[in-house]
């Protein structure tokens, strides 16, 4: 029986090759489709977060420059040689130094 059976297996040798190379060709195959299709939704996510990052970048800098108008209003209001200034402007009364012009007709 022993015999029968190496014989059945040696009158086809190239089956077994062709099979062997189909299951690699076949694994390889769909280890291709699955390696492209995670590269292409690798540079989909790569794309997504190069517009969410422009998003923020100008966000970022709408908010430094909302700080630095903030920043120069801060350094204004409490810069000693302009006291006198800012009491003008926020008050409708007029310095006792400064005289009232009225104009006629």
């Amino acid at each position: 029986m022993e015999k029968f059976r190496s014989r059945e297996r040696g009158h086809h040798p190239h089956k077994a090759v062709a099979t062997e190379s189909a299951l690699k060709s076949l694994v390889y195959f769909t280890l291709s489709v699955i390696a492209t299709g995670t590269c292409l939704n690798l540079l989909n996510y790569d794309s997504t977060q190069k517009a969410n990052l422009r998003e923020v970048e100008v966000a970022v800098q709408a908010k430094e420059e909302r700080v630095a108008q903030l920043r120069d209003k801060f350094n204004r209001n409490f810069d000693p040689h302009q006291t006198r200034t800012l009491m003008q402007e926020q008050s409708p009364k007029i310095d006792s130094e400064q005289l009232r012009v009225i104009l006629l007709d």
